[in-house]
């Protein structure tokens, strides 16, 4: 390594493993229709319920325009329904259809096995790298509110 190299933190290996990982859960998530991106977005609406657009970007830190394009796949599937906020008529409410529902179910089927795969190969690691990412996403939210704010 010289000075002109760029410095290797621990960033980057985070990086490399979360394209990893995005490629794998395209790989397992394909008989179902399902990309990565698509299992994320079902995923926030199976647990979060009824929500804005805005909410699901928020949620999962999504560009909007990137929750727009999913949400168009999931309505030419008949997979959401949207219907206008109580308080804001402007603003849409989505949530999952029972054919949505149906086909985040089939997508979990295929996740959980990767799911076990992954946790059994880290082992008693697990709560640890947890803990170690939910700390990294709030000095990444304090960074950025220092940075923007």
């Amino acid at each position: 390594m010289t000075d002109s190299d760029p410095p290797y933190t621990f960033l980057f290996p985070l990086w490399i493993a979360y394209r990893s990982l995005q490629d794998l859960l395209d790989q397992v998530l394909a008989p179902s229709g399902l990309s990565a991106e698509d299992f994320a977005v079902y995923s926030a609406l199976a647990r979060i319920g009824e929500a804005r657009p805005s909410a699901v970007a928020e949620f999962l830190r999504l560009p909007p325009t990137t929750v727009t394009a999913v949400m168009a796949r999931l309505r030419q599937r008949g997979h959401v329904a949207t219907t206008r906020d109580a308080s804001d008529g402007r603003a849409k409410i989505l949530r999952l259809t029972r054919d949505g529902a149906a086909a985040h179910q089939h997508a979990l089927s295929l996740f959980e096995p990767l799911l076990a795969t992954l946790e059994a190969q880290i082992g008693s690691r697990t709560g640890a790298l947890g803990s170690g990412l939910a700390a990294l996403q709030q000095a990444i939210d304090r960074t950025a509110e220092k940075t923007t704010g």
